[in-house]
């Protein structure tokens, strides 16, 4: 399953995304509910690292086009950047189209790039200890 064992080609993540889009955050003044709009992932959505939304919210079209990068197109991950950090989850093929709230940052990873590897690494106390740090020096020099 891991080759021999006696060695392992590591990558760093921006590796294993599509360039063109890069890993963003989401949405940042989404407004009011829009009915009919863009449906919008939040935290909630997969707070227990399943893809799993439940109340919906949606935004105006015009709003979510001016975040294209993070306009899902199904199998990315999504990852908690703000409040709770460090949720993670896949993106199932019935969300594209949808886009992101700002705590929210998509990884859109390359096609030979295992999404349950990936996914169960990122709940690695290793990965969430990492997330939790980087989140935190981000937060330090960019106070919201």
């Amino acid at each position: 399953m891991f080759g021999d064992g006696q060695s392992f080609t590591t990558k760093s993540l921006i590796e294993l995304v599509d360039a063109s889009r890069g890993i963003s955050y989401g949405v940042v003044q989404r407004g009011n509910h829009f009915p009919g709009g863009v449906p919008l992932v939040r935290i909630s959505d997969f707070g227990r690292n399943v893809f799993d939304p439940q109340d919906i919210v949606s935004v105006e079209p015009n709003i979510s086009a001016q975040y294209r990068r993070t306009v899902l197109a199904g199998d990315e991950l999504v990852v908690s950047i703000r409040g709770t950090v460090g949720r993670v989850a896949i993106v199932p093929a019935e969300a594209k189209g949808w886009n992101v709230a700002r705590e929210v940052s998509v990884i859109p990873l390359l096609p030979h790039v295992s999404r349950p590897f990936l996914h169960a690494y990122m709940l690695s106390s290793f990965a969430q200890n990492f997330i939790t740090n980087e989140v935190r020096a981000w937060l330090s020099v960019h106070k919201p």
